[in-house]
């Protein structure tokens, strides 16, 4: 092989090496890029008690589920409810490094209203909000957990309340008789012996009547 072939062959193959260089460079720099992360969302909403009542005091968790490919380590995440009026509940921070698929029961500690971490059932259809990572860490805009979808950290239910039943009524009152200048209560379990005192009351007025005219 002459010269200039032999250098023309070891520059092609000089330029191919670098090729593969570059391509092999360039994937490690994707793979960094896109590694894998944890992503959180609120699969399923519990109520307590299941069926409200108006005025019932109702307690409320989230089961969060771990989607994403990576476990949400030392995060310490929040969970939080609304029912859209202004008031607002919470969960204690979750520690729990949660693994792939891996799911748990975050229960509502706190709240902003008047009945702390619980809400007081109101009769008809109401809806319950709730996110889990919903707190900005430094008000920064990002979420505490880094996610790989930071869009379905949300679910809503549609709570419906019934109205309580309506206590018994109470026993009647019992009938109220004077007779003879006595008074007493009469019900119709002594209607009997009211008629024996009526008798012997009009026996003795006539006893009376007898002796003035003697």
């Amino acid at each position: 092989m002459h010269a200039s072939g032999f250098k023309k062959w070891l520059a092609m193959i000089i330029c191919l090496a670098q090729l593969v260089s570059l391509f092999f460079v360039g994937s490690a720099v994707y793979a960094a890029g896109t590694a894998a992360l944890p992503d959180l969302v609120v699969t399923k909403l519990i109520t307590s008690p299941a069926n409200p009542k108006s005025g019932d005091m109702v307690s409320f968790s989230a089961v969060i589920t771990n989607k994403g490919a990576a476990i949400s380590a030392n995060s310490n995440f929040t969970v939080g409810w609304d029912f859209g009026d202004g008031i607002y509940y919470w969960s204690a921070p979750v520690t729990k490094a949660l693994k792939t698929n891996e799911a748990m029961t975050v229960t509502c500690t706190g709240g902003s209203g008047p009945d702390g971490a619980q809400w007081k059932a109101k009769t008809g259809k109401s809806v319950l909000n709730s996110m889990v990572d919903n707190y900005a860490e430094n008000d920064t805009g990002f979420r505490i957990v880094k996610e790989s979808d930071e869009y379905n950290n949300a679910l809503t239910m549609t709570v419906t309340v019934t109205e309580a039943p309506k206590a018994a009524p109470g026993p009647a009152k019992p009938k109220e008789t004077q007779t003879a200048g006595a008074y007493y209560i009469k019900s119709d379990k002594n209607e009997a012996v009211d008629d024996g005192i009526e008798q012997l009351t009009a026996e003795v007025n006539r006893l009376r009547m007898q002796c003035r005219v003697s």
